[in-house]
């Protein structure tokens, strides 16, 4: 009996002992998680809006919608079938895609001296990407009253030089010329409020006219000689024909101007002449800069232009570099993008999204720490370990 309540007695023991344990055991552990509690992370993923406006055939311009939807010319039956195409009495093979002599309409037909205007269109993106632009130049607020200047605008031909020339002689008749060296350029339309300007007053008043329409155009300063003006881009192989054109318009039988690789850029000097460069400026080309007419293909609400798309914020990876609202890729050293901005790390209070490229906002109450959002327990913070530790 004696031996069987002690054998009760030492299991009672037993028992308590590793209650204790277990209880000593649980308290310690949780002593160990407030000491050292666990760090959240918090990962998010990010959505940017995009749309590729680049391939869609835009043009903005009723005249040119018209030109490219009406050509008119025919495959003649006196050419041969190898040359099947006749343009102006000469017999070819194909149209030339994208230039002003003869091209292909979607009927496989050609037409004389109508430009591409998908080309052209090309060729304004061209410069937003690659040239440094003339903000000056405002198309808007002068497309009315340009258009109102140009006989037969917005029928099924659009004479491009012709036109050209028309802004040119408007101008030279009717702004006045003021003498001196190019400085602060006036926006265009109190250019043509005054009726007068100095060389570069012109030169952004006449590229303004002529981007209205649809040209491709720049403004040329030369330091060298202080002196500036505007250059009209056509896309042609046959440079011939067209200062032909340009001499019967303009009645000059001697004409200067840049070669391009797909056309040749010719001066429209509002206040000396067309084709013609100032001797006291030929020697000194080398000094000259050169500003575009610039389009961005972008809507408002998808402003970020890269790689042919356009999106509402600069993709991760890229930022803004010298134009607004182009996005260019990050170097290697600030290979984060935050605020369409390249950085090295993430700012304080943000971390990487799913692209392991975007600093984005942290939710409330999460730190930064490595890049990334954490946060700990209320009372603790972050060290600069990444641990959480108790504050005093």
């Amino acid at each position: 009996m004696k031996r069987s309540v002690r054998m009760a007695t030492k299991m009672f023991v037993l028992a308590i002992f590793f209650s204790l344990l277990i209880i000593a055991f649980l308290l310690l552990t949780q002593n160990f998680n407030t000491l050292f509690p666990t760090q959240e992370e918090y990962q998010f993923n990010q959505t940017v809006k995009e749309f590729s406006p680049v391939l869609e055939f835009k043009i903005e311009n009723e005249s040119l919608k018209k030109a490219e939807a009406t050509l008119i010319s025919y495959k003649s039956v006196s050419c041969p079938e190898n040359y099947p195409i006749s343009c102006r009495s000469t017999c070819y093979q194909k149209c030339e895609i994208g230039y002003l002599e003869c091209y292909e309409n979607k009927t496989g037909k050609c037409v004389y001296y109508q430009p591409n205007v998908s080309y052209l269109y090309d060729k304004l993106i061209e410069a937003f990407v690659n040239y440094e632009c003339e903000d000056k130049i405002d198309v808007e607020s002068l497309k009315s009253f340009t258009i109102s200047l140009l006989p037969n605008y917005g029928a099924s031909v659009f004479p491009y030089l012709l036109y050209n020339f028309k802004i040119y002689k408007w101008i030279k008749e009717n702004i006045r010329y003021l003498p001196g060296s190019y400085s602060e350029a006036l926006l265009p339309t109190k250019t043509l409020k005054l009726g007068a300007g100095k060389c570069d007053d012109q030169a952004i008043l006449f590229a303004s006219m002529s981007a209205s329409i649809g040209s491709v155009v720049r403004v040329r300063y030369v330091e060298g000689c202080q002196h500036a003006w505007s250059e009209v881009f056509f896309p042609t192989k046959n440079v011939e024909e067209l200062i032909n054109e340009l001499s019967f318009y303009s009645n000059e039988k001697e004409f200067q101007y840049f070669e391009a690789e797909d056309g040749i850029w010719i001066p429209f000097d509002t206040t000396y002449k067309i084709g013609r460069i100032i001797e006291d400026c030929l020697n000194v080309l080398n000094t000259s800069t050169v500003k575009y007419y610039c389009k961005n293909p972008c809507k408002k609400e998808y402003p970020f232009y890269y790689n042919n798309s356009c999106y509402s914020k600069c993709p991760g990876g890229t930022g803004i570099g010298s134009k607004n609202f182009l996005c260019v890729e990050c170097p290697n050293d600030y290979p984060f993008t935050y605020n369409n901005k390249c950085v090295n790390a993430c700012p304080n209070g943000t971390g990487l999204a799913s692209d392991n490229k975007t600093c984005m906002e942290c939710p409330p109450g999460y730190q930064t720490f490595n890049n990334i959002c954490v946060s700990c327990p209320e009372g603790f913070y972050i060290g600069k370990d990444g641990k959480c530790y108790k504050k005093l």
